[in-house]
């Protein structure tokens, strides 16, 4: 609804708090800012806690969750969604039952749901089985080998930790089954984008990136590499609709990953397409850059793909960010107002006191760009 943020103040000389108003235009840019300014204090709006019914399982085969839309079925991930509402999928690398997790809207407690008063739903993704545990030390100490066992143990210990916690079929307060990750959870590193698309094609953009995805682990496992040896997460969001805040006026956040598609109507949905693996992986850069070129090559027909930017984009076989045509070119063509929101972080900062060499780069000062 509003933020405070450190700017230039021109009229004091210097940099000053400054709070700006959902309807200003000088917040666009500062609502999804990407670290190129500082933001001290925030407004938000939230809804009335209201009641979810969550349930997981392990027993729906990949091929049959992401298959094509014209050979999809009951269980294919478009189906969850018009039945339950919200999905969430976590796929352990070279195994074939991904972990799906539903959120349903549920005002009153189906009778064989175990209700639950507390978050944080899922302890055995916390405090990981002694068998994970030295799978996973012994991969990160050179055993690459082991990487399908270890991905394989974890699908394994998942199933057997639903069962156990009774978390297959849960319901409570909304807020206990949205946070569900703790400081404990097993740290991994993050390469992620999310594609703008229709309702319609959700299947299609889903089946086409897992069917990449695979392709590339049995390409570099048939070479005796595991660049992906942990999971690949996927969610449905829609928007980051202004009008959904009821504030006559609302901006737009310009950077926002999440940002509608002007002109395009019928895209109304994000799908988030994220692959994590072990920090310090070989073949880490060469693997995600061969990610990254499905998005950047993503036909027009099937919407338009941004980068989520809390985690890695940009690889090159040199790591994250270094692919300087997809920084400077190919991402700020899917931000309509790029240039207008640079122009105000730089009008906001212009002694480029937040900035960065990374910020350079993606976000070169006036006059810089290449």
């Amino acid at each position: 609804m509003e933020l405070t943020a450190v700017v230039w103040d021109q009229a004091a000389g210097g940099y000053r708090l400054r709070t700006s108003q959902r309807t200003e235009s000088e917040i666009a840019p500062l609502l999804a800012h990407v670290g190129r300014a500082f933001v001290t204090e925030v407004v938000l709006q939230t809804v009335a806690n209201y009641n979810l019914r969550c349930r997981n399982t392990t027993l729906i085969p990949a091929k049959e969750l992401f298959a094509a839309p014209e050979a999809a079925a009951s269980r294919s991930l478009s189906s969850l969604l018009d039945r339950r509402g919200r999905v969430g999928v976590i796929w352990y690398a070279m195994t074939k039952y991904p972990w799906v997790q539903t959120w349903q809207v549920t005002p009153t407690k189906p009778l064989f749901s175990s209700q639950r008063f507390a978050p944080f739903n899922y302890p055995f993704a916390d405090q990981l089985p002694s068998e994970v545990v030295s799978l996973i030390t012994k991969v990160t100490q050179g055993a690459r080998s082991l990487t399908p066992t270890a991905t394989d143990t974890m699908l394994h210990a998942t199933r057997a930790g639903l069962v156990a916690t009774g978390a297959l079929d849960m319901w409570g307060e909304a807020k206990n089954f949205i946070h569900f990750v703790r400081p404990t959870t097993l740290l991994l590193s993050a390469g992620s984008h999310v594609v703008i698309t229709s309702r319609a094609q959700v299947q299609r953009v889903v089946a086409d990136f897992t069917t990449h995805y695979q392709g590339l682990i049995d390409a570099y496992k048939n070479r005796g590499l595991y660049p992906a040896n942990n999971v690949c997460e996927i969610r449905v969001t829609g928007l980051d609709q202004p009008g959904d805040i009821g504030v006559e006026g609302a901006v737009t956040p310009s950077l926002s990953s999440a940002l509608p598609v002007p002109g395009r109507p019928e895209l109304d949905t994000a799908v988030w397409l994220d692959v994590l693996n072990l920090p310090g992986t070989p073949n880490t850069g060469e693997f995600f850059a061969e990610l990254d070129a499905w998005f950047m090559a993503l036909p027009s027909n099937l919407g338009v793909a941004r980068p989520e930017w809390s985690k890695r984009f940009a690889h090159t076989a040199a790591g994250a960010w270094t692919d300087d045509h997809e920084l400077q070119e190919g991402i700020p063509g899917q931000f309509p107002a790029w240039r207008e929101a640079l122009d105000m972080l730089d009008t906001l900062d212009p002694k480029g006191v937040f900035r960065a060499a990374f910020y350079d780069r993606l976000m070169p000062p006036p006059g810089t760009e290449p």
